[in-house]
């Protein structure tokens, strides 16, 4: 027997795999389209600023309060694509991850109840089987008084008979 392939897996891991020269594309556009390029560029400064900053605090620094000066454009703007195109990959896998947990919590979910539903069937036949138990067990007791009522009766006619 040939095993199942699994196709949702096989997907998401072509996805993940399609996601880093998607990825290479967006850092490429960024590049090249003149608002892509701003944005790029503005998130590349704030990531400098804060990495600045959070440098300056973790060192105690005495030039905590002071401002963080800015990179080259060229600088922030390839700051900002590594981290566009990261991101792009990232949301990618996160994405994949959480749909196979999904999958397979659904998929559990319903192992769960079917194994509930079988149990629940099993207790219900055992239940079944009493009742016709006790049922067979209450014909048999009233067989059993009508078989002793009737020898009570053949006793007692045969005393007479041996009386008279």
């Amino acid at each position: 027997m040939v095993a199942a392939i699994p196709v949702a897996k096989l997907l998401g891991v072509a996805l993940k795999q399609v996601s880093k020269p998607l990825a290479s594309q967006l850092k490429a556009y960024c590049k090249t389209n003149e608002g892509a390029r701003a944005a790029a560029t503005e998130l590349g400064q704030k990531l400098h600023r804060f990495s600045v900053h959070v440098l300056r605090r973790s060192m105690d620094s005495e030039m905590e309060g002071h401002a963080v000066a800015r990179l080259k454009d060229e600088k922030a703007l390839d700051r900002g694509v590594e981290v566009i195109g990261e991101g792009f990959v990232l949301t990618v896998v996160v994405g994949v991850t959480a749909l196979e947990v999904y999958r397979q919590r659904v998929k559990d979910a319903k192992t769960m109840r079917e194994k509930e539903d079988r149990k629940r069937a099993k207790v219900l036949a055992q239940e079944r089987d009493a009742a016709n138990r006790d049922a067979r067990i209450e014909a048999l007791e009233r067989e059993l008084a009508e078989i002793k009522q009737g020898l009570v009766i053949y006793r007692s006619g045969t005393r007479a008979g041996e009386a008279g």
